[in-house]
């Protein structure tokens, strides 16, 4: 229940799409630019949607939820 799995999943999406998938150094350097292409809109909708989650969770019992 944590928002950074789906910054790694956005990370993932980005450097797959690579025309050319990156190697070692190279694949450090995508992703060091790609997490800085993150809008800050996009974590801050992240983080605004963890009341949902806890509510979902609470409500399943700690079972699965749609997160």
């Amino acid at each position: 229940m944590s928002i950074i799995k789906h910054i790694w999943d956005y990370l993932d999406h980005h450097v797959c799409t690579c025309t050319l998938l990156p190697h070692n150094i190279e694949l450090w350097d995508v992703l060091v630019e790609e997490w800085s292409n993150i809008k800050q809109e996009y974590i801050t909708k992240l983080f605004k949607s963890m009341p949902d989650h806890v509510q979902a969770l609470l409500k399943a019992k700690g079972g699965h939820t749609k997160y």
